[in-house]
C-alpha cells in the first residue's frame, strides 16, 4: 500500500483525475446557458422570505408596476428577538423625492410576516428600504428596487443582430446574438421599468430541421445589460429553416406583448455529427414508459451500413436499413447510461438516466423516499443504554432545570395539530373525541411543576408495544382552570387555582403500534383501562396510564390529590373553591374527574404529539463542510418523518422513515423544470440483512442518492460538484506539487495529472506560441443539473471487465460501489502570473491572486469576459468501480478504524469529449480531449494496482456535545460515543441495495448529582 503520501494527497489524485469528487466555492458564471442553450445573463436572485431568513427579510417585488401603489411583503424574526420599530422608505431614483409608509399601516401577524401597501406616486425607477430595528442587537436596512412603468413599443430599428441575418439569411453561426435596446442613448428615461427587472425580453426561434422534424427554442431574460435599456440574448440555431420572433413587454401591456414579425433565415451544415431521433432526448427516462430505449440516429459523413455504439460496458452495432438512419434497441440500466456513438476518430457521447423518477415537476410534485434509512435498536441497547441514560438524566440536577424552559404564564389552551390529525386520533381513540356539548374547560401551568424524584422502573418490549413505568414522589402542579360555559372561546370569569399534589405516583405508559389507513403509527396508552377500577356500567375501556391504586394524594390532609387553592383564589371565586373542596371530601368526585382528565391529557396529548410528528416532514437540513479549504459551509435541504414502516417486538425495534427531499424554492432555482429531473430511484427487492449489532443504520441506495441529488444541485458555484482545482486549491488541501513533483527524487504518482499545460493538455498550445508549458492552468468543474450522480453497490457480475490490460486482472476482494457521474462540464482556464514576484525553487511563478484568494483567469479571447476566454470545455461522463476493503483496527493507530479503497480501471468506464464551439483556439477539438483522456487513464490505471491503494481512517470516538450548549445531548449529559473492539461494522449489501453500518456503542455521559459532577460509561 502506499505509505509516502496523505490520505489527502490520495484523494486528490481522484479528485482531478476523475473531476469527480471536490469541493469549491467559485464565482458564479455569467450566463446559464451551455453551448446548444439559451445565453443569458444571470436573473437577480428572487427571494421569498421564510422562518429561517434571518432577522430582516424582504421579499423581491415584481421588476415593474402599473398602479400607483402595490404591496410589499417580508418577514421580521419576533420568535428571537424583540422588534422594536419598522420603518419603510420610498425614494425615486430620478427625482430623489423621498415617502416614509405609514407605520400604523404596516401589518405584521404573529409568525412576523409583514406587508405593507407602498406608494408609487410617479412614473420611474424606486428603491424601497425596510429598516427594522430590536431591543437588543443591531439596526437591520434591506432594499428593494421596482419601477411604476409606462408602455412602450417595440421597432425593428430596436434590434441588432449578430451575424446580421436580416442583411444575409443565412448563416452557419451556432448562435445569434441579439441586442434590443429601448432607450436609446437616453440616461434619465427609463419609465419603462428595465433597470429593475421590469420588462421580459423574449425570443423564440422555430426549426424545421434537413429531416423534417420541427424544434422550439425559447429564451428570456429581464437582465439589463450595460444599462440604457439593452438586453442581449445568444440564441441557438440548428442547421435547416430557422425563423426568429423577438418580443418584450412589462405590466403596462397586461397579456399582449408587442412583438416583431418572424425573421426567417437559413443555417448550413449538418449538425454537430450526431442527431438523435429517437427517442425524445430528455435527462432521464421512466423505466414504466420506456422497458427499452429505441435508439435511432443519423450521423453526419457517416457512409458504413453499420457503426459501433458503446452502451456503458457493451460494444454493439447499429445499422440501418435503406435510408441514413441508424437504429438499435438498448437495453438500459438502472442509474446513469454512458452511450456513445463512433464516428471517425471521436466518440459522441449520449449520457441520460433510466429508473423510476420521482420529480419535483411530475403532476404528482412528491419529493418523498418511502424507507429511506432502515434503523434498529436492539432489546438490549434500549434496555441497558437508553433506559440507564434516562434514568440517570432524572435523578440528575439537568432534569430540575429542564422545567425552567417552560413558560409559567397561564395560556388558553389551543388546538395545533391538524384536522387530519385529530380525525385519526378520535377514530383510534374514542376517549379523544371532544364533547360536542356543555362547557369548555381549559387548564394552564401558573408556575413551574416540581418533582423530588423520579425513575423509570421497568421497560419491557413486546409485539407491537413497549410498556415502561415512571415512579414520581413528591410531584407538585400548580394550575389555573378556566371554563368557558357558552363556547365563545373566551373564559368565563377569574380562573380557579388548582393544584396537583402527589406524595408517590406511577405512571404505567405504553408506546402502542397501530396499522391506521395501511400505514404504521404510535400511540400513548396504558396498560391499564379504566375499567381496571371503575364499575363495569361507568366505564369505557379508556387508557388509564395512572390509576388510584398507583397514587397517594398530597394535597390535603385526607390524603386526595387535588385541591383548590384558597389562598390563591380570587374573591369572585373564592366560594366555589370552598365548595369545590368540601365536595371532594365527601365524595371524591373532583378527584375522579381530576384523574379522568389527566389520564386523557396524557393519552391524548401524547398520541397527538406522535402522529404530528409522523404526520409532518421535519426539517433536518445536513451541514457539509467546510473541507480542506475548499468547501464552504453548505446545507442539505431534507427532512424526515416516521410515518414508515415501523416494528416494535421483544428483540428491539426496527424504523424506516420517510425523507422528504428539497422544498419549492430548491427546485425552483433548476434550470430545467421536467417530469424527467429528480431522483432515480431503485428500490430494493430483497430482505435488509438481520441485525447484528445493537445499534445498526441502514443508508439505502435511494437515500444516498437523494443526498447527492440535493447537494450537487445546490446552487451555481455552490454544489458538491462544483468545484475549482488549481495549484493555489490543492495548497489548501496540503498537496504541494512543487515539493511532491519538482523537488522529490521519486514524484508523486499525482505528477502526470499536475494542473499545468503540458501535464494536461501536452506541448501543441506551447508550441504554436499560445502559452508556455510550465502555464498553471485551472480545471473548473460544473455539476450536472438536469441529471444527478448516483451510488450503488454491485456485484463483480453487474460491472464486468471493458478491456483487460496488463497489471489490472486481478478480481476484487472486497465489496464493490459504482459511483456514476453524469456529463460533467470541464473548462480548462490559463492563470495570470505574478510577475513581480521571483520563481520557487523549481523556477515556477506564482499564481496572481484576487483580493478574496481566488486565481485570477488568463482570458483567452481578447475584449471579452474572462469566464469566456476559456481555452476549451470538455464533457465528462464516468462509471467508476471502487472497491471496499475489511472495516479494521488501524495498526499503526488502534484509536481509529481504517477501510481500504481502491478504483478498479477495468471495470470502470470514462468518456470525455469536447463541447462544441468552446475551443478557443485553432488546434482540432480532440486533441484536447486525447490527452487528457490518456492522462486521466493512467492515473486510474496506476492507482488500481493493489499495492497503490489507499485507507480512509474512521475515529473510534466521535464526540456528542460539549455539554454547554442547548441541544439534547447536551441537556442529557450525553458526551461522546465510542466503539471498541468490534464495536462497529461495515457491511454492502448488493441484493438489498443498501450499506448497513452496525455499532456496539459504549456510551459516555456526565452530568451532577447534588452538585458533583458524575461520569458514567453505558453499558457498565
Amino acid at each position: 500500500m502506499m505509505k509516502n503520501h496523505s490520505v489527502a494527497l490520495r484523494v486528490a489524485v481522484i479528485l482531478i483525475g476523475l473531476s469527480a469528487v471536490g469541493y469549491a466555492q467559485a464565482p458564479t458564471p455569467p450566463t446559464t446557458g451551455m453551448a446548444g442553450t439559451c445565453q443569458i445573463p444571470k436573473e437577480r436572485a428572487k427571494i421569498v422570505c421564510n422562518q429561517s431568513s434571518g432577522f430582516l427579510c424582504v421579499n423581491t417585488p415584481e421588476g415593474g408596476y402599473v398602479s400607483e401603489v402595490f404591496e410589499l411583503r417580508g418577514r421580521i424574526d419576533r420568535e428571537s428577538y424583540q422588534l422594536a420599530s419598522i420603518g419603510i422608505s420610498v425614494q425615486n431614483d430620478y427625482t430623489k423625492s423621498t415617502q416614509i409608509v405609514d407605520p400604523p399601516s404596516i401589518q405584521i401577524d404573529d409568525r412576523g410576516y409583514f406587508s405593507a401597501r407602498v406608494p408609487l406616486e410617479q412614473t420611474g425607477p424606486y428603491t424601497i428600504t425596510v429598516k427594522a430595528t430590536r431591543l437588543a442587537g443591531e439596526t437591520e436596512r434591506q432594499s428593494v428596487v421596482t419601477s411604476r412603468v409606462l408602455p412602450f413599443q417595440l421597432k425593428p430599428e430596436n434590434i441588432a443582430l449578430d451575424p446580421d441575418i436580416k442583411a444575409t439569411p443565412s448563416t452557419d453561426a451556432k448562435s445569434i446574438d441579439v441586442a434590443v435596446s429601448l432607450l436609446g442613448n437616453c440616461s434619465f428615461c427609463d419609465f419603462i421599468g428595465a433597470s429593475t427587472g421590469g420588462i421580459l425580453v423574449s425570443v423564440v426561434n422555430r426549426i424545421t430541421t434537413p429531416d423534417g422534424s420541427t424544434k422550439e427554442v425559447r429564451c428570456q431574460t429581464t437582465t439589463e445589460q450595460q444599462g440604457a435599456g439593452r438586453f442581449q440574448l445568444g440564441v441557438p440555431t440548428l442547421p435547416g429553416k430557422n425563423a426568429m420572433t423577438i418580443s418584450a413587454c412589462n405590466a403596462a401591456h397586461g397579456a399582449t406583448c408587442p412583438a416583431l414579425a418572424p425573421i426567417a433565415f437559413q443555417v448550413e451544415g449538418a449538425g454537430d455529427g450526431l442527431t438523435i431521433l429517437s427517442p425524445l432526448p430528455l435527462p432521464a427516462y421512466a423505466k414504466s414508459a420506456y422497458p427499452s430505449i429505441p435508439f435511432s440516429f443519423r450521423l453526419a459523413g457517416a457512409k458504413d451500413a453499420c457503426v459501433e455504439v458503446f452502451a456503458n460496458r457493451e460494444r454493439i452495432q447499429a445499422c440501418r436499413a435503406g435510408d441514413d438512419i441508424y437504429r438499435v434497441n438498448l437495453i438500459p440500466r438502472i442509474g446513469v447510461n454512458v452511450v456513445t456513438v463512433s464516428s471517425g476518430k471521436r466518440d459522441i457521447p449520449w449520457v441520460f438516466g433510466y429508473g423510476d423518477i420521482t420529480s419535483p415537476f411530475a403532476e404528482s410534485k412528491t419529493m418523498t423516499v418511502p424507507g429511506a434509512l432502515k434503523l434498529s435498536l436492539s432489546e438490549s441497547f434500549i434496555s441497558h443504554v437508553i433506559f440507564p441514560a434516562l434514568n440517570n438524566f432524572l435523578q440528575s440536577d439537568a432534569f430540575q432545570n429542564v422545567f425552567s424552559l417552560l413558560d409559567s404564564e397561564a395560556e388558553d389552551g389551543v388546538q395545533t395539530s391538524s384536522p387530519n390529525i385529530e380525525g385519526q386520533l378520535t377514530e383510534m381513540l374514542p376517549i379523544c373525541r371532544p364533547a360536542v356539548s356543555g362547557p369548555i374547560l381549559s387548564i394552564a401551568l401558573r408556575d413551574r411543576p416540581h418533582i423530588g424524584r423520579a425513575k423509570l422502573e421497568s421497560l419491557v418490549m413486546n409485539q407491537g408495544s413497549v410498556d415502561v413505568a415512571l415512579n414520581v414522589d413528591d410531584l407538585l402542579v400548580k394550575l389555573n382552570l378556566m371554563g368557558d360555559k357558552d363556547r365563545d372561546g373566551k373564559n368565563d370569569g377569574e380562573p380557579l387555582p388548582m393544584i396537583l399534589s402527589f406524595k408517590k405516583a406511577i405512571f404505567h405508559v405504553r408506546l402502542e403500534e397501530q396499522e391506521f389507513q395501511g400505514r404504521d403509527v404510535f400511540l400513548v396508552t396504558s396498560k391499564y383501562n379504566d375499567c381496571d377500577f371503575a364499575p363495569d356500567h361507568y366505564c369505557k375501556h379508556a387508557p388509564t396510564p395512572l390509576i388510584p391504586k398507583n397514587l397517594a394524594g398530597n394535597a390535603s390532609g385526607y390524603g386526595h390529590f387535588v385541591a383548590c387553592e384558597v389562598a390563591a383564589a380570587h374573591e369572585s371565586v373564592l366560594p366555589l373553591c370552598r365548595v369545590l373542596n368540601s365536595l371532594n371530601a365527601q365524595t371524591d368526585i373532583i378527584s375522579d374527574k381530576v384523574l379522568s382528565a389527566l389520564n386523557q391529557a396524557l393519552v391524548c396529548g401524547g398520541s397527538r404529539a406522535l402522529l404530528t410528528a409522523m404526520d409532518n416532514i421535519r426539517a433536518m437540513p445536513l451541514n457539509i463542510g467546510p473541507i480542506a479549504g475548499l468547501l464552504g459551509p453548505t446545507s442539505v435541504p431534507l427532512g424526515l418523518t416516521f410515518a414508515g414502516s415501523t416494528m416494535i417486538q421483544p428483540s428491539g425495534i426496527e424504523l424506516e422513515p420517510l425523507a422528504g427531499l428539497g422544498d419549492k424554492s430548491f427546485f425552483e432555482a433548476l434550470p430545467v423544470k421536467l417530469p424527467s429531473v429528480g431522483l432515480i430511484r431503485n428500490p430494493s427487492q430483497a430482505e435488509t440483512p438481520v441485525p447484528s449489532k445493537s445499534l445498526e443504520l441502514g443508508l439505502t441506495e435511494d437515500f444516498l442518492n437523494s443526498l447527492l441529488m440535493l447537494a450537487t444541485w445546490g446552487g451555481q458555484g455552490k454544489g458538491l460538484l462544483d468545484l475549482d482545482l488549481s495549484e493555489p486549491s490543492f495548497e489548501n488541501m496540503g498537496v504541494r506539487f512543487s515539493e511532491l513533483c519538482g523537488l522529490s527524487q521519486q514524484p508523486a504518482a499525482i505528477c502526470p495529472i499536475r494542473p499545468r499545460l503540458k501535464e494536461l493538455l501536452g506541448t501543441t498550445l506551447a508550441n504554436q506560441g499560445y502559452l508556455a508549458a510550465d502555464q498553471p492552468l485551472l480545471v473548473r468543474i460544473r455539476g450536472n443539473r438536469a441529471l444527478a450522480p448516483r451510488l450503488s453497490v454491485v456485484t463483480p457480475s453487474e460491472v464486468p471487465m471493458i478491456e483487460k490490460k496488463e497489471g489490472v486482472v486481478e478480481e476484487p476482494l472486497g465489496s464493490l460501489i459504482e459511483f456514476e457521474l453524469p456529463a460533467l462540464e470541464l473548462s480548462l482556464y490559463a492563470l495570470e502570473l505574478e510577475e513581480n514576484r521571483p520563481p520557487d525553487a523549481t523556477g515556477n511563478r506564482p499564481v496572481r491572486l484576487d483580493q478574496q484568494g481566488h486565481p485570477i483567469i488568463r482570458s483567452m479571447l481578447t475584449q471579452a469576459d474572462p469566464k469566456q476566454g476559456q481555452i476549451i470545455t470538455l464533457e465528462l461522463s464516468t462509471l467508476l468501480v471502487l472497491e471496499v476493503g475489511e472495516l479494521e483496527t488501524d495498526p499503526n493507530d488502534p484509536s481509529q478504524y481504517r477501510v481500504f479503497l481502491r478504483p478498479l480501471a477495468d471495470r470502470s468506464r470514462l468518456v470525455l469529449s469536447p463541447v462544441p464551439g468552446t475551443n478557443r483556439t485553432t488546434i482540432a477539438d480532440e486533441n484536447f480531449g486525447d490527452i487528457l483522456r490518456e492522462k486521466i487513464k493512467v492515473a486510474l490505471v496506476e492507482y488500481s494496482r493493489k499495492e497503490a491503494g489507499f485507507y480512509i481512517p474512521l475515529p473510534k470516538e466521535v464526540q456528542l456535545s460539549s455539554g454547554n450548549g442547548n441541544d439534547a445531548f447536551s441537556l442529557l449529559g450525553l458526551r461522546s460515543l465510542s466503539m471498541g473492539g468490534e464495536g462497529l461494522s461495515l457491511e454492502l449489501s448488493p441484493e438489498a441495495n443498501v450499506i448497513t453500518i452496525g455499532l456496539e456503542p459504549i456510551l459516555t455521559q456526565i452530568l451532577r448529582r447534588a452538585g458533583t459532577q458524575v461520569t458514567v460509561r453505558l453499558p457498565n
